[in-house]
């Protein structure tokens, strides 16, 4: 899977080239793992949880251990998680919730999330440096 791609789950919007083109409200929660004001390396490792309702609206999480982290994600009905790398653990629990995954993102939180919100989040721009895809 290419970096920024989504993982989609059936019923989505429409994809070019494996990327989603269009985001609305109904989205739900978006929830990024927050380091300094950008999106942290690890989801895994991560100590911080950036929620986001809509634009003017979010909230942070502090997760100290990975059940924190696990349960922030149902406990807030959070719908899309975008991140940097994470483990396969992990990217497992997300599809088992039905949580949509975008991963292999790197950058500041506010320039993150206004292209995942304008639908250019798969631009080299937001990609995490030295992230190599990986095959299952």
């Amino acid at each position: 899977m290419k970096p920024g791609k989504t993982i989609l789950n059936s019923g989505d919007a429409r994809t070019e080239n494996g990327f989603r083109t269009s985001f609305s409200g109904t989205d739900g929660r978006v929830a990024i793992p927050e380091f300094m004001g950008r999106v942290a390396p690890v989801l895994d490792a991560c100590t911080r949880l950036l929620v986001i309702d809509s634009e003017s609206c979010h909230f942070s999480i502090e997760c100290s251990c990975m059940n924190d982290r696990l349960g922030s994600f149902t406990n807030h009905d959070v719908k899309v998680v975008i991140c940097g790398a994470l483990s396969s653990f992990f990217a497992n629990f997300l599809k088992e919730k039905n949580i949509r995954l975008i991963y292999g993102i790197s950058g500041d939180i506010d320039e993150v999330l206004a292209a995942y919100r304008r639908g250019y989040l798969h631009r080299d721009h937001f990609r995490m440096p030295g992230f190599i895809e990986t095959t299952t």
